[in-house]
């Protein structure tokens, strides 16, 4: 076979030939060029042994049967480091269990192939992955892959959305498993951005319904400004002016017409948590302070520490976002006081329940000999939800808008359920019944699939857990409809 602008060309029996007008359809006509080029964006056989041997991606993952033809592409950036090679596996395992059980039906595509790549945490390295996998604005050497997983982070998903998944005519279908972040820079018309669970407004509401309820005279609270925080710091404060001063309070029902006492410090670095302690310390409130807020990481049980070591009063409630439980399960193990623990909820969206998700976990443990952490089951869902969207599209080529739309429409139903418990027994009739234009239900890896449409997100209940992960208290939100709940 001969190429040119590497698109294959037809030639005849007497030796004339001419290039293919619509380009490549499948990758095994790519096959001529080497085994690393498939047939990517704009029908032109691509060349991906760059990306692959520099560490960007692996090679792709096929098909069980190692099929090269009627396949779509989806990428993945996710940061190895930590949790991320575990939090992948959810990833792994769902194109693996829809692959096995199910298929697409636009033609000339039936089953999914995944470039999986590590984006190492750096901005700059996951730009360059995304445009590998899904274009540029001036740049048609790309895989073509039809949607993005990842990345997990705020601002890296940011990045990607802003400067690659929006930018010209590419409107690619992007979500993050685990990022809150809900404004970008760039319009969305497709409505391609999603997040595979509540983001940063619904969380703000859960905290200050939960703070509400306390009705705290005195507050204190003390935040990290990395992007994760930051961006939940935003929705739960807002700037008022007092004394003829703009500042930040945390927006809290008003006590007699009037924000009560109130101190709220920052640091950006663990070398700069000491200080930001004293400084909250220090504060003026007219007397103790009834609820401390902390909104960290896992760094979030140094802050604690550094708290009782430098004498600050233990209030009845320390409420904290749940991404710092490892820290503070840590730190409490150093803390010899048994008023921290209690005092101590932390708020998260809706954790796996072991009862209802012990199929998923038994699979992803099998075939991974390792426990799933949360975020493997959020990454699941995540990719189902894509997936099976995909599904649903069933002419022309499976593009962001089109994935969206379908996703908008059809996962809110209440049968046939898709299960992640069963994908046996599930995943085909689920898939058919997309591709007839029918509503379906999906109950995920770690909880029921709830699909608010305009805030393109996955919603479902918060609830306050103990440091030890014992259910406190239960925020219920009637999802999709509203944002707002009762606790």
């Amino acid at each position: 076979m001969f190429f040119e602008d590497n698109k294959p060309m037809d030639c005849d029996e007497g030796g004339s030939c001419r290039v293919k007008e619509n380009g490549c359809e499948q990758t095994s006509e790519c096959a001529p060029l080497g085994a690393a080029f498939i047939c990517g964006l704009s029908h032109r056989c691509f060349d991906t042994s760059e990306a692959i041997s520099s560490g960007f991606c692996d090679e792709p993952v096929y098909p069980v049967n190692d099929s090269r033809d009627e396949i779509l592409f989806v990428g993945s950036l996710i940061d190895r480091a930590g949790d991320g090679a575990a939090i992948e596996n959810g990833i792994r395992l769902a194109i693996e269990e829809f692959n096995e059980y199910a298929e697409l039906v636009v033609e000339g595509h039936r089953k999914v192939a995944w470039f999986a790549c590590d984006t190492r945490g750096d901005k700059i390295r996951a730009l360059e992955i995304a445009r590998f996998l899904v274009g540029s604005s001036d740049s048609a050497s790309a895989v073509g892959a039809s949607a993005l997983i990842g990345p997990l982070a705020d601002d890296v998903f940011s990045d990607v959305v802003e400067q690659v998944s929006l930018v010209g005519n590419l409107n690619t279908f992007t979500i993050s498993p685990t990022a809150i972040v809900e404004s970008f820079g760039p319009e969305d018309p497709g409505r391609v951005i999603w997040r595979a669970g509540p983001g940063a407004t619904r969380y703000a509401h859960a905290m200050l319904d939960r703070l509400n309820d306390v009705a705290p005279v005195r507050l204190l609270t003390i935040f990290s400004t990395a992007p994760r925080q930051w961006e939940l710091f935003n929705s739960i404060a807002v700037k008022k002016v007092t004394f003829g001063q703009e500042r930040w309070w945390i927006n809290i029902d008003d006590v007699n017409g009037e924000m009560g006492p109130q101190a709220i410090t920052s640091y950006g670095d663990v070398e700069q948590i000491a200080a930001a302690v004293e400084a909250a310390i220090s504060a003026d409130l007219g007397g103790p302070p009834d609820t401390l807020i902390l909104l960290g990481g896992d760094e979030t049980g140094l802050v604690l520490e550094e708290y009782v070591e430098q004498g600050g009063v233990i209030p009845p409630l320390i409420l904290a976002p749940r991404w710092g439980v490892t820290g503070i399960q840590d730190a409490l193990t150093r803390i010899a006081d048994g008023q921290v623990q209690t005092a101590i909820e932390l708020i998260s969206p809706e954790m796996p329940n072991p009862s209802t998700t012990s199929a998923f976990t038994s699979r992803y443990s099998t075939r991974f000999q390792s426990t799933p952490p949360i975020e493997a089951h959020q990454a699941y869902d995540a990719t189902l939800i894509t997936l099976f969207s995909m599904a649903g599209v069933t002419d022309g080529t499976i593009v962001g808008p089109k994935i969206s739309s379908v996703m908008r429409a059809l996962l809110n139903g209440d049968a046939p359920v898709i299960s992640a418990a069963d994908p046996g027994n599930t995943f085909e009739a689920g898939a058919s019944a997309l591709a007839n234009g029918n509503d379906v239900a999906l109950n995920g890896a770690a909880y029921r699939i709830q699909i608010d449409a305009a805030r393109r997100e996955v919603c479902t209940d918060f609830v306050a857990y103990s440091p030890d992960d014992i259910e406190i208290a239960r925020y219920q939100v009637n999802c999709p409809v509203e944002i707002t709940g009762s606790w």
